[in-house]
């Protein structure tokens, strides 16, 4: 026996199992136990018949054979002698007894057009004789029908329907035949025939013509007679009624309002002759027009009564007239038609003769008025419909409607009211109208009419010369502002009146060449009064609304022979000074009014200036009793000024006041430009200044002064750290006017220096500024300084090339000792895993595994005896 110490992997072949062989065949006979008994279960089952046909209700009738055995007892001895004519002529197709069913109300024998299809139904009792019949064909001789057919090919075939054009229609009878079987033995041959429109009510005996067709060989034809009515015309039913949105219950020739909605109701459309038949939707349809081309369709239920809403058109129409008709296959059978007549008003109210005439101004607060309100049409205005409202803040807003007086004279109302309005101009006081017609077409709106009132006094100001005002000539230009704020002044109306010394009476009223109409008028005059003080004028004018003259109060004018002067002397007219506190001079010749005040005044431009006499209402002033004034308020550099000297005095007239002429001069002007950098070439292309340690870099920047004057500029030096001996910079700066200094900035960088950003900032401050009391100006120039270090040698060294090569041996030297020892663990591991025979198994492949470096395959194949592994 040999041994074998190799591990063996031992592979089993699949062995035959009968387990799903059995399965399977007992699901086989379960499945034929299943099919067997279902089929005898049916076989047991009571026989049923299919009685129903596609699109087509079941005939109604005796269901079971032995209910059609030939009982001739049990029928009638007409409908023998027609079953025995069938009989006689159909007996070899199975067919008889022809009979006509369904048919209405009020006799059971009358057939409406259109309403529903009538039935013609034959009996088959022989299958095999009606096997050999291919087709029937009917006919009604006296309709305007064509064939409807029943073939056995085709089942079912339709006769003629419908021909329409325009409002001309032929409408033609159609229908439908179908063969039901009931059973095995008997059915029936039903032709479902709806009748047509075309034709007039026709009543008494129709003859019905029945082709029977065998293979399209032999054909057999007989005419049937049936006694029956046909109802084709049409007529309306009900009590018509008309209601409106304004009006209900309206009547023929009432008014309405254009574009108004009219509601029809209470009629329906019935057969002739029945009190409740009316036709189908889809053949009728109840419409309502109007001599406009307008046609609106009834929308109600079917056999509901109408349902129709129809809207006047936005015209105005004295005469519309509205009719129903119908639309549909049965149009032309309507033997009535119903007319109905309705005017429409589609204009509003119109306004004219308003009172009082827009515009026009009144002189009472409390005005009356007045408009009349017409209707173009005949149906009228309501007369409880017109109100009016009004505004007095030119329509911003508006006092609510108000029911007006009414007088009425004949055809013609006029509308009153009084209405108390406040003083105010055309655009002011508004007053409106509006109303309604009878049918109550939405309000009409007059237009705007304006009530302009003025009751107020005409006013004078501002007389000049004023009357507390000592005069030195005798030859005076006396003005005066008239004022109306409503109407305005009169311009042609304006007068004027004197009284001189000496004189007792008041002159006759003067007028002046004035033809403006204004709400303030200046008006002036030359005089030659007398020397004294008792001179005097008046004025009086008229406003335009027409309230009567308004007369001023009197003016007195004092009149003297003294006559003084004031003369400017500092500063010069149109000069240019540089001081901005400069000492204004004059000197006056006025020596014979005594005590003398005088005001200094002076302003930079003209601003306002109501009097109009060339000096701004705005103008700084300051008393003094000197002859000149030095200004408090320092003046502004660039800057035009204008000044002048008023005096004040007394004499035994009164005060006077005294105006010098009016002078002007200019402050010069003081400008200066700020520092801008200067660099080299090599500092303009980076953003800051990299210095080495024991390094300098010199830095220039120019100071700009482009004023008319000398300036001299302090300079200061801000750095965010310090070392020693770094910087030198000039303290004072002098520029000369209108050049420029270059000054230079030197950085020495020392040795210990902290490697670090720094920021150097020099502040500029100009002295000339500051000593003219102006604000200074500033400017900072800021430079970003970086110190840089120097940078160690990179050369490389061969000492440094021998450690490199030593550490990289070393780890891979590592890393193929770990890469062996893992394999070998591995190796081993896979060794193990394989099973180890204890016996030698027939009819088993059996492959052995060498072990390490062994290289032995064995293979046993078939019968052959395998010795045993010992135990």
């Amino acid at each position: 026996m040999n041994r074998c110490n190799n591990y063996l992997l031992i592979k089993k072949k699949d062995t035959f199992s009968t387990k799903p062989i059995v399965a399977w065949i007992f699901i086989l006979l379960f499945t034929v136990f299943i099919v067997i008994s279902t089929n005898l279960i049916v076989q047991y089952q009571p026989m049923k018949f299919d009685i129903t046909s596609s699109d087509h209700t079941p005939v109604i009738g005796k269901t079971e054979q032995n209910e059609f055995d030939d009982n001739e007892d049990q029928v009638s001895n007409s409908r023998n002698s027609v079953r025995k004519s069938v009989r006689g002529s159909f007996a070899t197709w199975g067919m008889w007894d022809p009979e006509l069913i369904d048919m209405d109300d009020p006799n059971g024998k009358t057939i409406y057009a259109g309403y529903k299809p009538y039935t013609l139904q034959f009996m088959v009792d022989d299958m095999d004789a009606f096997e050999n019949v291919s087709a029937v064909k009917i006919d009604i001789v006296d309709e305007l029908f064509g064939t409807c057919e029943w073939n056995r090919t085709a089942s079912r075939m339709y006769g003629h329907n419908t021909t329409t054009n325009s409002r001309s229609t032929t409408t033609r009878t159609y229908g439908t035949a179908g063969f039901y079987k009931i059973s095995p033995d008997f059915g029936y041959l039903d032709f479902n025939i709806t009748f047509g429109w075309a034709g007039p009510d026709t009543q008494g005996k129709h003859s019905w013509k029945v082709t029977v067709i065998q293979n399209e060989t032999f054909n057999l034809s007989v005419t049937f007679e049936f006694e029956y009515n046909v109802v084709r015309s049409l007529q309306f039913t009900g009590t018509l009624d008309v209601d409106g949105e304004v009006n209900e219950d309206l009547q023929e020739n009432d008014w309405v309002r254009s574009n108004e909605n009219i509601t029809w109701s209470g009629l329906k459309v019935k057969y002739s002759g029945s009190p409740i038949i009316v036709p189908p939707l889809d053949q009728c349809r109840i419409i309502l027009s109007d001599d406009h081309g307008n046609t609106w369709t009834d929308s109600a239920e079917y056999g509901k009564y109408i349902q129709i809403t129809s809207q006047t058109g936005d015209h105005t129409d004295v005469n519309p007239n509205y009719v129903f008709d119908i639309t549909g296959l049965a149009m032309l059978n309507l033997i009535e038609t119903i007319p109905f007549v309705l005017s429409v008003d589609g204009d509003g109210v119109y306004f004219y003769d308003v009172s009082p005439t827009p515009g026009q101004w009144q002189t009472t607060q409390l005005v009356k008025c007045s408009i009349i309100v017409a209707d173009n049409l005949t149906s009228g205005v309501d007369q409880d419909s017109v109100e009016f409202n009004f505004s007095t803040n030119g329509g911003k807003a508006w006092q609510g409607w108000y029911k007006p007086k009414i007088v009425q004279n004949g055809s013609i109302v006029e509308y009153y009211k009084e209405i108390n309005f406040p003083d105010g101009d055309s655009s002011q006081n508004l007053i409106r109208w509006r109303g309604q017609d009878n049918v109550r077409n939405k309000y009409t709106l007059s237009k705007k009419y304006s009530v302009p009132v003025d009751t107020t006094k005409l006013m004078f100001k501002n007389p000049q010369p004023p009357v507390d005002e000592l005069q030195y000539s005798s030859l005076i230009t006396c003005s005066i502002e008239l004022s109306d704020v409503t109407s305005g002044v009169d311009g042609g109306t304006i007068q004027y009146s004197t009284l001189f010394s000496g004189f007792i009476n008041w002159s006759s009223w003067k007028s002046l060449p004035v033809t403006v109409n204004k709400t303030t008028i200046k008006s002036a005059v030359q005089i030659d009064f007398n020397y004294g003080e008792y001179n005097y004028i008046k004025w009086r004018a008229k406003d335009v609304a027409g309230n009567g003259y308004y007369e001023s109060t009197p003016y007195q004018l004092r009149i003297t022979h003294e006559t003084p002067d004031v003369t400017l002397i500092y500063p010069n007219p149109s000069s240019i000074i540089n001081e901005i506190t400069p000492l204004f001079e004059w000197i006056d010749t006025y020596v014979l009014l005594q005590p003398v005040t005088y005001t200094f005044e002076y302003w930079t431009d003209p601003g306002t200036d109501d009097d109009n006499d060339g000096v701004p209402d705005n103008r700084a002033s300051k008393k003094t009793i000197k002859n000149n004034y030095t200004i408090e308020v320092p003046l502004e550099y660039g800057t035009k000024y204008y000044w002048r000297i008023v005096s004040e005095a007394q004499n035994k007239y009164g005060d006077s006041i005294f105006e010098s002429p009016i002078r002007n001069f200019t402050v010069n002007t003081f400008e200066q430009i700020h520092p801008m950098y200067r660099f080299d070439a090599a500092l303009r292309s980076k953003d800051k200044i990299e210095i080495k340690p024991t390094q300098s870099k010199t830095i220039e920047f120019i100071i700009f002064n482009k004023g008319n004057r000398d300036d001299t500029y302090i300079l200061e030096l801000f750095m965010n750290a310090t070392w020693e001996g770094h910087i030198e910079i000039n303290k004072n700066i002098t520029v000369n006017a209108n050049s420029e200094s270059t000054q230079e900035i030197t950085i020495i960088v020392p040795e210990s220096i902290e490697f670090k950003k720094y920021s150097i900032k020099v502040k500029i401050t100009s002295l000339g500024a500051i000593g003219l009391n102006q604000t200074p100006a500033v400017d900072t120039i800021q430079l970003d300084i970086e110190i840089i270090k120097e940078q160690k040698s990179t050369a490389f060294k061969l000492e440094d090339m021998i450690w490199y090569i030593t550490a990289i041996v070393v780890i891979i030297g590592v890393i193929m000792i770990v890469f062996v020892v893992r394999a070998k663990l591995k190796i081993k591991r896979f060794q193990e895993s394989f099973v180890k025979p204890s016996r030698l198994v027939k009819g088993v492949e059996v492959e052995y595994q060498p072990e390490h470096s062994k290289a032995i395959d064995m293979r046993m194949k078939g019968k052959e005896n395998i010795p045993r592994r010992p135990t």
